[in-house]
């Protein structure tokens, strides 16, 4: 799976190149888990490439969210489209995630 990580300011900016299913979310997870484990940035996963989600998607994300929060970072999303915005709604968990728009938004 291809996935770019870029750092600004105090986070890294992972943004995978290709739609995260289950037959790649794994790969997804564990390149999180590397992010989280080895540095001490804040995360915000850049959706720009994906229009699509399903349950290992919301699996990885839960994850990387609930370590990030016991770690006390930040674990937020960007560029989400509306329709992955609106299974977070429906899965009622929209609210865990902070939200961006963009690059220029980032503190």
């Amino acid at each position: 799976m291809e996935i770019t990580t870029t750092i600004k300011n105090r986070f890294a900016i992972v943004k995978p190149l290709e739609e995260v299913g289950l037959y790649n979310s794994m790969d997804f997870k564990k390149h999180l888990a590397n992010i989280i484990e080895t540095t001490s940035y804040n995360i915000v996963i850049d959706f720009s490439n994906i229009s699509y989600a399903d349950s290992s998607l919301i699996a990885a994300l839960l994850f990387a969210m609930r370590k990030m929060s016991a770690l006390g970072r930040e674990f937020s999303l960007m560029n989400v489209d509306d329709d992955i915005l609106n299974i977070l709604r429906l899965a009622n968990i929209e609210k865990y995630f902070k939200m961006y728009y963009g690059e220029q938004e980032l503190p």
